[in-house]
């Protein structure tokens, strides 16, 4: 009987040390997910990806394979910072260079220059230096968080109100408001803090329904910076509301307030609601990157040393000293120009060097906070990608070595609400004609030698993607549009297939993400674009294909982008020379 309770007991002794064992190993394996109640933030990396690697999956070196590597384990970034790579140490040059392009782009030292056909052009020490810059400026203590070695309540220190500038978000529709936050945020670089954007819901007629948070166009994008990251996590009430309330905020009005309160240390947010009339051109990371005189600079630096611009490696070809404002006007320009400087001087006008600067301040912004969209947008362009390339492929017998996105071409065409925004609706009251955005192809083919098979159609209007398949259809007997008909016929027609219409609707959010996955495609797979800037999603566009693209020789503003042409006897390339003087 003794025996026998012993072993009741003993089992019993048993059976409890296992189930308290496999209590503390589930409770120590659940600390690593990240929606328990640590208060460690731990960035997705560090979570214990429980897909299969690589070297274990089956069936390698088959289409199958192939496919799930391409949409599943190319990265996808989750914060602008990811940009930012280890490259070479930058130099420092004090004496002024010949005008030599192969010798800019081969330099290590940070220069601007302006190219004959008055594109900007900078160099890839430039680029990366400035990357970091915004990545260090908008991320604090990024690798911190990366490691996991941070919390929650110490990005609250780092978010705190005497560190944010925030940028009220502009009203309006979708893109309006991206240019604008591009065109508004180099005012912040005057300061030290954080720029934070203000969530603002879109309006009842531009996708208020959907907008459930009021944040506008930030959920469509990465964070634009730590403070944005984390401003919806329960615990960071606090620093939402700083971001979200005017209360106690410094208004920023004047480009003198900005100059005064650029170094303002009270525990109140800068607030700015204001555009394009800030002057920005004086910034100190202008003179950090490309001052020949290795001056010392920092952000509570005098008005002198910042405004003196006398050596710098800003160039013009032909070593020029003046390039006429009027006769070059830079391709990304703002809606409009800073119009309240901060050198008050009479007469005192922004030069040519200025505007380089502001042009490469804005193209920097679109790589910076624009070059992705967030993750479940890049991976819908993915599947867009891997859709009609498998079909493509396996339609013309392509061999699988070739890239099938070589004959592709791009029409991008708004419609809807935009007639009082078009300048040929406004010349000729009806909209453009769809053979002349055929005929901006047709002229780069003849230029080119070259035809693009394939048309991958971006539009909001079912109509205009109804008209192209049937002009592109062998068998139609329709009359309209005899010059579409000519030049597509037998063509293949491309569209967004996740898109429920075949086309965005740019009033909800389905249309809203489904917009920006055709974008993000054409940005990254065609080979030639045609739409038009009148447009501000195409002015966008053609910034960050340039941005992207503009380190390979002989590529201009206009190589991979261009506006269609306004008849059949105009021809689309607007190639100029730049007058010097």
């Amino acid at each position: 009987m003794l025996i026998r309770v012993s072993a009741i007991r003993g089992f019993t002794f048993l059976v409890g040390t296992l189930v308290i064992i496999y209590i503390f190993r589930k409770w120590a394996s659940s600390a690593d997910q990240p929606y328990l109640t640590d208060d460690r933030v731990y960035p997705s990396s560090s979570i214990k990806d429980e897909r299969l690697t690589t070297s274990s999956l089956p069936l390698k070196d088959t289409p199958m394979y192939d496919e799930l590597i391409e949409l599943q384990f190319r990265t996808v970034r989750i914060s602008p910072t990811e940009l930012v790579k280890s490259r070479v140490k930058r130099e420092y040059i004090s004496e002024t260079l010949t005008y030599n392009e192969q010798t800019f782009r081969q330099s290590n030292a940070p220069i601007l220059w302006l190219d004959e056909q008055g594109d900007i052009r900078w160099n890839k020490i430039a680029e990366d230096e400035m990357l970091k810059y915004l990545s260090e400026k908008q991320f604090p203590h990024v690798d911190e968080i990366q490691h996991g070695s941070m919390k929650k309540e110490e990005i609250l220190k780092i978010c705190r109100a005497r560190s944010m500038f925030v940028l009220h978000q502009h009203w309006s529709g979708f893109f309006s408001r991206v240019l604008c936050f591009i065109a508004q945020f180099g005012q912040t670089l005057y300061s030290s803090r954080i720029g934070v954007p203000r969530g603002t819901r879109f309006s009842s007629e531009r996708g208020e329904k959907d907008d459930f948070l009021s944040e506008g166009i930030k959920r469509y994008f990465l964070p634009i910076s730590i403070c944005s990251a984390y401003e919806n996590e329960p615990e960071m009430i606090s620093m939402k509301n700083l971001i979200d309330t005017e209360n106690n905020a410094i208004q920023i009005a004047t480009t003198k307030g900005l100059w005064e309160n650029r170094n303002n240390t009270e525990d109140r947010v800068l607030s700015s609601s204001e555009f394009w009339k800030m002057d920005y051109h004086h910034v100190p990371i202008r003179k950090w990157l490309f001052d020949r005189k290795k001056t010392s600079v920092a952000y509570d630096s005098s008005f002198k040393i910042l405004t003196d611009h006398s050596d710098e490696h800003i160039y013009a070809p032909k070593g020029a000293k003046d390039v006429p404002i009027g006769e070059w006007v830079n391709t990304n320009k703002p809606d409009a120009f800073s119009s309240d400087l901060l050198v008050t001087k009479k007469n005192y006008k922004l030069t040519w060097q200025d505007y380089v600067f502001g042009s490469f301040l804005r193209y920097m912004f679109v790589l910076f906070f624009g070059s992705q969209n967030a993750p479940r947008i890049e991976f819908g362009t993915r599947v867009l990608a891997q859709y009609w390339s498998s079909y493509l492929t396996d339609k013309h017998t392509i061999s699988s070595n070739k890239n099938v996105f070589d004959k592709l071409a791009g029409l991008y065409i708004r419609r809807g609400d935009k007639s009082s925004e078009d300048s040929f609706w406004a010349k000729h009251q009806h909209w453009r004609n769809l053979s002349l955005y055929v005929k901006g192809i047709v002229d780069e083919e003849q230029r080119q030698k070259k035809k693009f098979d394939y048309i991958f159609i971006m539009t909001d209007d079912t109509s205009v993607m109804q008209s192209f398949r049937d002009y592109a259809d062998p068998n139609s007997k329709g009359k309209d549009e005899p010059y579409a008909r000519e030049h597509l016929r037998g063509r293949d027609i491309l569209y967004n297939v996740l898109a429920p219409q075949q086309c965005f609707d740019p009033f909800h959010r389905i249309g809203f993400e489904q917009f920006l996955v055709s974008m993000r495609f054409l940005i990254q797979h065609s080979a030639f674009t045609i739409g038009h800037t009148d447009s501000n999603v195409f002015r966008f566009f053609r910034e960050a294909v340039y941005a992207q693209r503009q380190h390979q020789q002989n590529v201009q503003s206009y190589t991979y982008v261009q506006n269609a042409p306004n008849s059949l006897d105009e021809n689309t390339e607007k190639k100029s020379t730049l007058k010097l003087v």
